[in-house]
């Protein structure tokens, strides 16, 4: 598994209700702040997400590719923006760790 951590921006309309916390098996997302304009409303969270391996990713870094769509498969707003600050190797044994 891949551990990776960071912050993510999404898009969503002003309207909607906010999802303050998100927390699943294999993505945690933690609410940060909001920014209101007009028709939409921009939310700032922090992640904690386990990927699985993948046979086309060679190094670590190439897993950086595969983030985004990890978590926009999982939730229902749109990914405007997405920074990693740590990826890194992890086994079952220690994502249990963790607790999930």
């Amino acid at each position: 598994m891949i551990y990776t951590t960071g912050f993510v921006t999404m898009l969503t309309n002003a309207k909607s209700k906010r999802l303050d916390n998100f927390k699943s098996d294999t993505l945690t997302l933690e609410f940060m702040e909001d920014v209101i304009d007009d028709a939409s409303l921009k939310i700032r969270y922090r992640y904690t997400a386990f990927l699985p391996r993948s046979y086309e990713c060679q190094t670590l870094e190439d897993y950086t590719g595969k983030i985004k769509p990890f978590i926009q498969k999982q939730v229902p707003s749109m990914i405007v923006s997405l920074q990693v600050t740590h990826l890194n190797y992890v086994s079952e044994r220690a994502k249990r760790k963790f607790g999930r």
